[in-house]
């Protein structure tokens, strides 16, 4: 399940999130209203010291205590079973462990036994200094042997492992902790890990029966800010330890010392009350439900990803033990790597530097991250946490994709495309050159159920004319439509303006060097980025922002003046629309072209069908121009007189391009049903007036009502 209002939600919480990041298990990215709610907070009251007697160290001291509540029904922690330390990091969470089971002598700090599962040891070194008994545990079925034989000693000891592997994604399940504890007769303490599960929500101790001793907790991977981490402790277990006569007060108040960071408790206390203002009363049940259904859609597209030799483009790394898309047993989080098309392993940092240069930001993990291993172990482990490939080897570094709250379907069309355009077609052979040989620059492709890019289709209406190809994988078939009375290949007046249509225009690319824009052309710029904000309005989309390369690549193609699209590959989806005029140059014609063509590519939705999802020669325009996966828009209008008899021609060019087979049910979205139904009331009163312009008219009040800033800010420019 996916919240709707994703794309809303990155436009006004989350403007600084700039590109694709898909990275989310490293750091999340912080809300606005969180940095605007925190820093009015501070400048409302002043806050003190919390041990200070004064007026002013007494209201922290008081919040204190919500705020740990708060944390806990998060997670939906009882607060009779658990109390919640603050600390600075999980380093520091581990100290406070290892003193709470130093022998009741105080000779020796840490446990007598330590067991941990792979990929742990970083986070636990310091419980290492005792030089206790260890035990590393490679895989699943080794911890699952382990409980099952039930050979614990009566020596006091800790088991760590973490909720969700890194990087592989994993989620362990939490009931190992309750089979330990019985069959250890309590002697063996369970430390759990949740950073990374709790980052995509999916941390729930609703069941009783399998309660870790402690659980420790990366906070800034929830909010983004600020910058704190927190230490649960099982009561039960600190009573075991210190035994009952250290009862006299709160658990959290002997363990976090006399001062606390009481400005970073206070930002948290902030980045509670947004969390739940923007995902509901149970955000993070929402967010695993919505990361969940993401991260199951991105990885069986890029599953069926294959080069035109049938060659897999990704090759993905698990423990073979969860499914993705399940929440209970795989995070949000997907590792791979790229393969060219003979097979071989793509370099994963040529493969990260590439995407940064388009604004992709992905993570990367070491196969052996946070391990410590002789080399002789090395190969054990690595295999055991599913790194190794079935060809025998091991590639030290892997490619991941972790989604988070504000991950939406374009992100994941982002992605497609860049393996379909930078990948497997690479349009500028050498670019990336170690991913194919140039020979390899063309290639089909077929993406899960997309079996190829279908190109920006445009047509026309009376005096307009559309002309362009679809892209199956196997074929290219051209297609041309009018609306009578214009024919194919004849020359219709209309008014005072004509146009004349050839039925196979020359394909040939203007070499002319692209001048900048006058002052003059500024104003049709504004316009079309506004109308086509304007009607991605109406249909929930997201607003473009204007991008200066798009455009000139726009620009390039309109001086061109040739009535078609480029040849492929393409980079952009593209409309095109022409207008040729009789009686010479007329400049009120210039100043209307722009919104006329934005206005007969948008009246194409009356001839989509919303049931079935398919493209259709009739709304190819349309799909494009509201097209929820695109981000970026490029314009140019150009007088083509005397070239082509094209007239005035008119150049969009979208990024990243539309109307991909199978994609459309995500993409298109139908109108606004609150401004559909205004709509439809003043149309019934008023059978008159038209119901597209009302519908028009309704979302620029709307628009209008929000205010001028906010407007501003969707517009863009």
């Amino acid at each position: 399940m996916m919240y709707p209002n994703v794309d809303a939600l990155r436009h006004y919480e989350y403007p600084h999130m700039e590109g694709t990041y898909l990275d989310f298990n490293s750091r999340m990215v912080y809300a606005k209203s969180l940095a605007e709610t925190c820093s009015g907070s501070l400048l409302d009251s002043s806050y003190g010291n919390p041990c200070s007697s004064s007026l002013f160290s007494t209201l922290p001291a008081d919040q204190m205590g919500c705020i740990r509540l708060r944390i806990l029904g998060l997670f939906n922690a009882d607060p009779q079973v658990y109390d919640v330390v603050f600390v600075q990091n999980i380093q520091a969470a581990v100290e406070i462990i290892g003193h709470s089971l130093q022998e009741m002598t105080g000779k020796q700090k840490g446990p007598q036994w330590l067991g941990y599962y792979a990929g742990m040891y970083s986070n636990i070194a310091c419980l290492t200094e005792s030089r206790p008994r260890t035990k590393c545990f490679g895989d699943e079925h080794e911890v699952q042997t382990w409980i099952r034989k039930g050979k614990f000693r009566q020596r006091r000891g800790l088991f760590a492992y973490p909720g969700q592997t890194t990087p592989g994604a994993r989620v362990l399940p939490l009931e190992w902790t309750d089979s330990i504890r019985d069959q250890s007769q309590g002697s063996v303490y369970v430390m759990v890990d949740a950073s990374a599960l709790c980052c995509t929500g999916g941390l729930d101790f609703s069941y009783h029966y399998a309660l870790p001793d402690f659980v420790t907790v990366t906070l800034d991977r929830i909010f983004g800010y600020p910058d704190l981490s927190a230490l649960l402790i099982r009561r039960a277990a600190i009573r075991q330890i210190w035994g009952h006569g250290v009862a006299a007060g709160p658990i959290h108040k002997a363990l976090e010392g006399a001062s606390l960071p009481t400005h970073k408790l206070l930002a948290l206390d902030c980045a509670i009350t947004v969390l739940y203002r923007l995902y509901g009363t149970e955000p993070m049940s929402t967010i695993s439900q919505h990361t969940t259904s993401l991260i199951k859609t991105l990885y069986s597209r890029m599953s069926s990803a294959r080069h035109r030799n049938g060659q897999l483009v990704c090759e993905f790394y698990d423990n073979h033990m969860g499914t993705v898309g399940d929440a209970s047993t795989h995070g949000a989080t997907i590792v791979f790597n790229i393969l060219a098309i003979d097979g071989t392993m793509v370099d994963p940092d040529s493969v990260l530097a590439f995407a940064r240069q388009r604004h992709i930001y992905l993570g990367s993990a070491d196969v052996n991250e946070n391990v410590t291993k002789p080399a002789s172990q090395l190969h054990r482990l690595t295999s055991s946490i599913g790194f190794q490939l079935a060809r025998k080897r091991v590639h030290r570094k892997v490619l991941r994709i972790s989604l988070g709250p504000m991950s939406s379907m374009s992100d994941l069309d982002i992605v497609l495309a860049f393996l379909d355009v930078y990948v497997i077609r690479q349009p500028k052979p050498g670019v990336m050159s170690e991913l194919h040989s140039p020979n390899d620059a063309l290639v089909d492709n077929t993406i899960s159920e997309t079996p190829a890019q279908s190109d920006m289709m445009w047509s026309s209406i009376a005096i307009a004319i559309g002309l362009g190809a679809v892209f199956d994988g196997t074929s290219t078939r051209a297609f041309d439509r009018t609306v009578e009375p214009c024919k194919i290949g004849n020359t219709t007046a209309t008014g005072t303006h004509s146009r004349t249509v050839t039925s196979s225009p020359q394909r040939v690319i203007s070499h002319t060097r692209v001048q900048a824009e006058t002052s003059s052309s500024k104003p049709k710029l504004k316009m079309a980025l506004e109308r086509t904000n304007s009607y991605r309005l109406q249909y929930s989309a997201g607003p473009l922002k204007w991008n200066e390369t798009v455009a000139a690549r726009a620009q390039t193609w309109a001086m061109g003046c040739v009535a078609d699209h480029p040849p492929p590959p393409r980079e952009d989806g593209q409309n095109i629309f022409w207008y040729t005029y009789s009686g010479g140059k007329q400049p009120a014609l210039q100043d209307s072209v722009v919104a006329e063509a934005i206005d007969l590519w948008a009246s194409e939705e009356a001839a989509y069908n919303y049931a079935s999802h398919v493209y259709s020669d009739e709304t190819g325009h349309f799909t494009q121009l509201v097209w929820r996966a695109s981000t970026e828009l490029g314009c140019y209008l150009h007088d083509c007189e005397g070239r082509g008899n094209l007239g005035l021609f008119f150049v969009c060019d979208y990024y990243p391009p539309g109307n991909y087979a199978g994609r459309f049910e995500g993409n298109v979205v139908q109108l606004n049903m609150i401004i559909d139904f205004f709509a439809g009331t003043i149309v019934s009163g008023n059978p008159q007036l038209d119901g597209y312009n009302v519908r028009a008219q309704v979302c620029e009040f709307a628009v209008a009502m929000i205010g001028r800033e906010i407007q501003e800010m969707y517009y863009g420019f």
